[in-house]
């Protein structure tokens, strides 16, 4: 069972295709997190978080991602750690 479903089943993404998620996927190897991302052109076009100019907006995700990326590095500090 696959995880996507494309209109051309080549292992190859073309711009133009149209992808869709199997929402009937299940596997207990692997783990999949959809997380939706809004790019930073997209947000400064739309005044997302208060009209602030590409970047603005991108120095706002580096932020969250050093932040994300912080909590990532010590969760495994952690779990490695040895008492």
């Amino acid at each position: 069972m696959k995880l996507l479903n494309k209109q051309i089943p080549k292992p190859e993404f073309k711009d133009d295709e149209l992808i869709s998620i199997n929402l009937k996927f299940e596997s207990n190897n692997i783990r999949v997190l959809l997380i939706p991302v809004v790019s930073a052109a997209k947000m400064a076009s739309e005044g997302v978080h208060g009209g602030k100019s590409i970047d603005d907006v991108d120095e706002d995700v580096m932020k969250m991602r050093t932040l994300q990326l912080d909590a990532i590095i010590v969760r495994i500090m952690k779990g490695r750690k040895k008492e």
